[in-house]
Formats: structure tokens, C-alpha cells, sequence
């Protein structure tokens, strides 16, 4: 989609390198990503033109397989740039680390927080590219990993119910409906960083709020909109055009 910024820029060095190398250049766009059609079309069109490669971020890996095999069949070398497919044909794979991205987000998110045990609910907004998984898990995986080192590190075990000496524990004596009993909890005893990293996790799976997939700017905004009602206080979105509508709402 030559509308994001992002695609703009790929296609400006595309360009400039197609000058230094020698070779011609030609860019194409899909209307969204989740518009699989019109690349296959473009593909076509590549290879009735004789092309001598395609570079491509596939919208759908699997529904492009067959013209890609086709492009191959006919001596097209194909590059795979942010998006990876699964293809045999594929000569080389480019792109950004998706997960290390998301890693930066959600440190970014901790840093504004002044007590990142007691985070609030996440909403997130990905796009419908395959990337966007990627990122998201890449996210989780930082927030799980800091939040951990952060328990650690101040000894706050205990707020996460594992207890490093036997605790007693009475019913409210001004209960008439209590009983009064007493419990007894025998301390932890395995590895704690493995504990307080498994109960982070599971707090964590509390806080998401994962909706479906969108792939436009409006379908961010409404994703937005929705996640705010619901009480998000941390949004990440994965792409230009979910954060775009994300910051609009």
C-alpha cells in the first residue's frame, strides 16, 4: 500500500539501487494488505514481461504459492522482503526483526509505569500481515521477561502468592460466616526465578485484550475505540496504519 510511509521509502531505495545496479525498477501495490488478488495479478504480469526478478512482501503466502512457482518455472529469481513465505523458490529473505520491535514497544510501555506488577489491561491492535504475530509475541515475551526481573529484583514474590517462609493464614475472626480457621503454606522450594516468570505469565494472560486482526486505518480506529471501552491503558499497535488509527482515537 504506497499510502504508508513505509512502502514509500522501500520503493525510493528500491529505485536508487535499481540505478547503481543497472537495472529497471518497477513498483506495485496491493490496496491493503489483505488484498492477495492484485499481487497475484502483478506476479502474472511480471512474468508475461520477462522479468529477471520479483521482489515481493506477500500479502498471503499461501494463496500466492502458485504463481510464485510459476515465476520460478520460468527463471524469475524471487526476493522475499518483510513478510517471510514458505517457498522453496525464494532466493533470498529480507527483512526487520519483528520480534525484537515488539520488544521495544513494551519496554517503552514499562518505563512509563511506576509499579509494573499491578499493569493495567493491554489491548492490542495488529494487522492482518503475518508480521504482526511476530511482533506481538515479541512484545508479550519482553513484558513477561521485565516484569520477572523487576519482581526479583524488589523481592515482591510474596505479592505473587510464592513465599519464601511458611505463612499462616486466619479467617477473619469478625466473620460470623468464616469458621475461623487457620491455613497453613509451606514455603517455595523450587527455582524461583521459573516461579515468579510462570505466575507473571499468568497475570499477564488476564491483562490482553487480543481483538481480530484489521487491515485498514478505520478498522484500527474502531479497534481502538473498543479496546478503550473495555479499559485498555497500554495499546500497542504492530504496523503504520494501526498506529495511525490507534492515535486518532
Amino acid at each position: 500500500n504506497k499510502t504508508l510511509s513505509f512502502w514509500t521509502e522501500v520503493q525510493e531505495g528500491s529505485k536508487e539501487a535499481g540505478l547503481e545496479s543497472g537495472y529497471t525498477i518497477d513498483c506495485y501495490a496491493a490496496n491493503s494488505d489483505s488484498d492477495y488478488q492484485s499481487q497475484e495479478q502483478f506476479i502474472k504480469e511480471a512474468i508475461n514481461n520477462k522479468v529477471d526478478a520479483i521482489v515481493i512482501a506477500p500479502n498471503d503466502a499461501e494463496q500466492l504459492s502458485e504463481v510464485i512457482s510459476q515465476a520460478s518455472q520460468q527463471g524469475i529469481k524471487i526476493i522475499n522482503i518483510n513478510t517471510k513465505m514458505s517457498h522453496s523458490a525464494v532466493a533470498s529473505f529480507i527483512s526487520s526483526s519483528d520480534a525484537d520491535g515488539g520488544g521495544i514497544a513494551a519496554k517503552n510501555a514499562l518505563d512509563a509505569l511506576s509499579d509494573p506488577l499491578n499493569i493495567g489491561k493491554i489491548g492490542l491492535v495488529g494487522n492482518v500481515s503475518a508480521t504482526a504475530d511476530t511482533r506481538i509475541q515479541g512484545f508479550k515475551d519482553v513484558l513477561a521477561n521485565q516484569i520477572s526481573a523487576y519482581v526479583l529484583k524488589n523481592n515482591l514474590a510474596a505479592q505473587l502468592g510464592i513465599y519464601t517462609e511458611p505463612q499462616q493464614t486466619t479467617t477473619d475472626p469478625d466473620d460470623p460466616n468464616a469458621g475461623n480457621t487457620t491455613e497453613h503454606i509451606e514455603p517455595f522450594t523450587g527455582n524461583p526465578e521459573d516461579a515468579v516468570m510462570e505466575k507473571v505469565k499468568e497475570k499477564l494472560a488476564l491483562q490482553f485484550i487480543d481483538p481480530e486482526r484489521v487491515a485498514n486505518e478505520d478498522d484500527a480506529f474502531e479497534a481502538t475505540k473498543a479496546l478503550l471501552s473495555q479499559g485498555a491503558q497500554i495499546l500497542f499497535a504492530t504496523n503504520t496504519y494501526t498506529t495511525i488509527g490507534m492515535c486518532k482515537a
